[in-house]
């Protein structure tokens, strides 16, 4: 018998469907970028719609609960700082005490502090400079990692773990589907790893 509120295999596997439908239907409206030569894990990342147009699309490759090195690299529709201090606000509320006024400005103040190094990425074979914030938390159960970030528009965000930025290599990625098959197989090994018993 299943406990009440606990979503059922069937309909959890309907809202990867959905997942999957909505990112297929809008993965050709913002370049998706990823490391090269990577052979391990690959599935959607994050992805996010404001009143019906695509804002972000992230790619991720490696399972962050599992593998490492871990990588997810986040196109947004416009700047990517206000995508990346709302990611360390979120994280730094994961692990704030009990949320008062004052609480609450000092995880927003702490997600807004500007980069404290600078360094190039090569992305399609040019350098691009990133701003890097070093190693900070990246959300829970997760290990520290480092936020890189690309000025301009559309605006590049990577968040890694496991691997320095100095030998990372991005590229432009065009075929969205191993990405969405890793979302259907890391989906359901983890409701079904969730659910055991």
């Amino acid at each position: 018998m299943k406990s009440r509120g606990k979503l059922g295999r069937l309909a959890f596997a309907a809202l990867i469907e959905r997942k999957v439908a909505d990112i297929r239907r809008d993965a050709d409206v913002l370049p998706l970028y990823g490391p090269t030569d990577w052979s391990g894990t690959r599935m959607a990342g994050q992805w996010g719609w404001e009143n019906g147009t695509l804002a972000c699309a992230g790619l991720a490759y490696g399972d962050p609960f599992e593998d490492y090195p871990w990588i997810e690299v986040v196109t947004t529709a416009g700047p990517a700082d206000a995508h990346l201090t709302s990611l360390r606000a979120a994280v730094g509320f994961e692990s704030a005490p009990p949320l008062d006024a004052e609480t609450h400005q000092q995880v927003m103040s702490a997600a807004a502090t500007p980069a404290t190094t600078r360094t190039e990425i090569p992305v399609d074979g040019a350098p691009y400079a990133f701003d890097i914030w070093p190693d900070e938390p990246l959300g829970r159960a997760r290990p520290r990692g480092w936020y890189g970030l690309r000025d301009g528009i559309p605006g590049l965000l990577v968040i890694c773990a496991g691997l320095a930025p100095e030998d990372l290599t991005l590229r432009r990625v065009t075929d969205i589907e191993p990405f969405l098959e890793g979302t259907w197989r890391v989906g359901l090994h983890r409701y079904d790893r969730a659910n055991r018993g």
